[in-house]
Formats: C-alpha cells, sequence, structure tokens
C-alpha cells in the first residue's frame, strides 16, 4: 500500500528558497543511497520515514 502525500505550493523568498534546495539535496542523497538494493515496499517505508524527518527538521 502506498501512502499518498499531498504538496502544496508555496512562495518563497530567495532565503527560503535556499533553505528548500538543501533540504531536497540532502533528501536526494539519502534517498538515492536506498533505492538499488531494497525492495518496494522497503523503499516505500523509508521514504516515508525521511519524509516525516525533513518535516520535523524543519518545523512544517
Amino acid at each position: 500500500m502506498l501512502t499518498q502525500y499531498e504538496v502544496e505550493e508555496l512562495e518563497f523568498e530567495p532565503s527560503d528558497k535556499r533553505l528548500l534546495d538543501s533540504i531536497e539535496n540532502k533528501f536526494l542523497t539519502k534517498f538515492s543511497a536506498i533505492i538499488p538494493h531494497m525492495s518496494r515496499e522497503e523503499r516505500n517505508e523509508r521514504m516515508r520515514k525521511l519524509l516525516e524527518d525533513e518535516t520535523l527538521t524543519i518545523g512544517l
């Protein structure tokens, strides 16, 4: 079972954009390391956990 995440488009100041780029790069680096050797279910669970961790980190 896949979990659906809702994404809301927001407008950001330039400083916010740099922060978001940093978070995106960090997330992609973490996620790319888990792709090759995990099953679909494992990837989905890990992705969900990473999204939760990043959301808490930036205080959303």
